[in-house]
């Protein structure tokens, strides 16, 4: 027996040699559950029960498939076979089975794989000119979704609807029973228009990807099309002896009937490992169900609940805040730790959001510097990071802010996105009054006002500011605005005022550029739809530090000496969509109407639609539970929580820290 077996624990080790055919172990946070792959493979090797080209292992990172190689290559005393093993993520298995196989398929084997934000921008290109095409046609799908709910929101519609067409195809087509006829009817009328723009959408949108260039929906689709033929479904039952995947809380419903096409029970063996606390990707199309399932068909249950990671006090602080959940344990042996700590922070009455936020950063700022080890700053969104790096920086204190969309509030990007819209439409007023205040020009707000209300009248605001001495930079702007590609005018228009955060916009531009030409108005909505969806950007080069800022969802899988839950005052947003989109077997599309007397009344919601958003809604509240368990579970040591007193606009979060720290 390893030294490295006799450490692990009386259940780890249930874990390593179990031999049930479907075993799934569920891994609380700090466990070892990457050990114990680890081992099991190892155990699986030594055995002679497999050898590394009779495992598939897969993750849900690249990351995470390269730490498993890592310590598996000083675990099995074979580099080579290591190298070559089939270890990676669901999507580098799908796209090599497609290579494989792709004459079955009738598609180039040098497929190309889309970037996620390459594929995004043209799913977006493709629906907006499938859509304005339609209207042209005076097509009555198009107009009735639309009328119904505007352009922009058909837009996103589709788009959604595009992004899980496996889902949509499955899911959506069925009428209704309950409820009023009419609305039953016009709700009806809507998905079959909503549909009819989505199969004409999806087609235009496989165009602009071409025959050789597949994004990870198409991947997951063609490598369930082959694992569906019997033949294809045989050989890699028969090759694999044991499957294994990681993080199986997180998968999508795709994804989990891949699983089930692959493992056959007495021809191969299947190993999941996963943890429905630590389900957050649902905003990407997991699916907790899936394992919940999973674990109702198992030969074998094991749950690791005893966490190596956190003090016992962070332990006891978790179990404490979410009673419903498996209570986490810890070894015996294991110092108690410091206590949770929690830090007042003081506000005027009537302050605002912002202004209480302002006086935690400066609170932080203040403690930072006393704490030891890595520390990190854990936010739910990083739109108001930038009142926190304000207040380090004013502290003198290093930091890094890990990807997320807060660089684009910076001042210094904020003003050159203006100067970008200024390119694109002069008439652009919101951007046209922040470029006037901007450095670039430096109008006082006494100076904008005079000119507004001075002069012709029906001159347009462009005119009159350009007319300025200060005015200048418009003038550059547009002499140069032409010929320059969008990286270029960033430059052109900062100057020496270059900045990392500006490098990171340019590098964001030619990132998208190189894949797809487009234009700078596509940018601007290009930027747009990445504020929205937090963590959509793509990674850039930085250094390394010991105080790191970043989303919940960055910081998933890692672990800190110290982390401090910034900005949980911070409210949900309502959701605006006018319809709701269930993914899975019980899932559909229903509607919020308008009313048919009353345009600008306030919507109808459907029986349909009043299901399916309950079920979201609960499914959300869930989502944010676990989403809080991630974050507590990633201390080591120190775990340190702002409170605020009598905050008139209250997160759900904090009002559950209030609750429970009152006691």
């Amino acid at each position: 027996m390893s030294a490295s077996i006799m450490k692990l624990s009386k259940t780890q080790l249930e874990a390593v040699n179990c031999k049930e055919t479907f075993i799934a172990i569920t891994a609380g946070a700090g466990s070892g559950k990457t050990r114990v792959l680890v081992e099991r493979v190892a155990r699986l090797i030594d055995s002679k029960e497999a050898t590394m080209d009779d495992i598939l292992a897969i993750t849900f990172t690249e990351k995470a498939a390269l730490e498993l190689k890592e310590r598996l290559t000083k675990t099995v005393d074979d580099e080579i076979a290591i190298s070559t093993a089939s270890i990676g993520t669901f999507h580098s298995f799908c796209a090599k089975i497609i290579r494989d196989d792709a004459p079955l398929l009738e598609i180039d084997p040098d497929f190309g794989i889309l970037e996620e934000q390459t594929a995004g921008l043209l799913l977006r290109k493709a629906v907006k000119e499938t859509l304005l095409s339609l209207l042209e046609d005076n097509n009555k799908n198009a107009w009735l979704l639309i009328e119904e709910l505007d352009f922009r929101g058909a837009v996103d519609l589709i788009e959604e609807l595009i992004d899980y067409r496996w889902h949509s195809e499955k899911t959506i087509g069925h009428r209704p029973e309950a409820g009023d006829q009419e609305e039953v009817e016009r709700e009806s009328r809507l998905r079959e228009a909503a549909m009819f723009c989505f199969a004409a959408a999806n087609k235009v949108y496989a165009g602009f990807k071409g025959v050789t260039n597949l994004d990870f929906s198409d991947l997951e689709i063609f490598a369930i099309r082959l694992l569906e033929n019997r033949d294809v479904q045989k050989r890699y039952q028969k090759r694999f002896k044991h499957i294994l995947v990681d993080e199986f809380q997180d998968i999508n419903d795709t994804q989990s009937y891949m699983i089930s096409l692959l493992f056959k029970d007495g021809a191969n063996r299947l190993t999941i490992v996963g943890d429905e606390k630590q389900s957050i990707y649902r905003f990407r199309g997991a699916n907790v169900n899936e394992f919940k399932k999973a674990l109702g068909r198992a030969k074998k249950k094991i749950v690791l609940k005893e966490n190596f990671r956190s003090s016992p006090s962070i332990i006891g602080f978790v179990n404490d805040m979410l009673p419903h959940f498996e209570p986490l344990t810890f070894p015996k042996d294991k110092e108690l730790g410091t206590l949770v700590e929690t830090l007042p922070i003081t506000s005027d009455e009537d302050a605002r959001s912002d202004d209480r936020r302002e006086n935690e950063a400066k609170e932080l700022a203040r403690i930072i510097p006393s704490l030891k080890g890595e520390t990190a700053l854990l936010f739910n969104s990083l739109k108001s990071s930038q009142i926190y790096t304000k207040a380090l920086n004013e502290a003198g204190i290093s930091h890094i802010v890990a990807g997320g969309s807060a660089f684009l509030e910076k001042e210094e990007v904020v003003d050159i996105i203006n100067a970008l819209r200024v390119t694109i439409d002069k008439n652009d007023v919101l951007a046209l009054l922040g470029i006037a205040r901007s450095p670039y020009i430096g109008l006082t707000d006494e100076e904008l006002f005079l000119l507004c209300r001075t002069g012709d009248k029906e001159m347009p605001l462009y005119d009159k500011i350009s007319k300025h001495p200060k005015s200048s930079f418009l003038i550059t702007m547009d002499e140069i605005s032409c010929s320059l590609s969008i990286s270029e005018l960033i430059r052109a228009y900062a100057k020496d005022g270059m900045t990392d955060d500006l490098e990171k916009l340019c590098h964001i531009a030619n990132d998208v550029g190189m894949k797809e030409k487009i234009s700078l108005k596509d940018f601007i909505e290009y930027l747009k739809d990445l504020k929205k969806k937090e963590g959509g950007i793509p990674e850039f080069p930085k250094g390394a530090g010991d105080l790191l800022l970043m989303t919940i969802h960055q910081a998933k899988g890692l672990e800190f000496d110290n982390v401090i839950l910034c900005d949980t005052i911070r409210q949900r947003r309502k959701d605006s969509k006018k319809w709701c989109f269930i993914r899975g077997v019980d899932g559909g599309l229903a509607f919020k109407l308008t009313p048919e007397d009353n345009p600008v009344g306030d919507r109808i919601e459907t029986p349909e639609y009043k299901m399916l958003s309950e079920r979201n809604d609960a499914e959300d509240k869930d989502e944010r539970e676990r989403l809080l368990y991630v974050a507590m579970t990633r201390a080591k040591t120190r775990l340190i929580i702002p409170l605020h007193k009598g905050a008139k606009k209250d997160g759900d979060w904090h009002k559950l820290f209030i609750e429970k720290c009152a006691h």
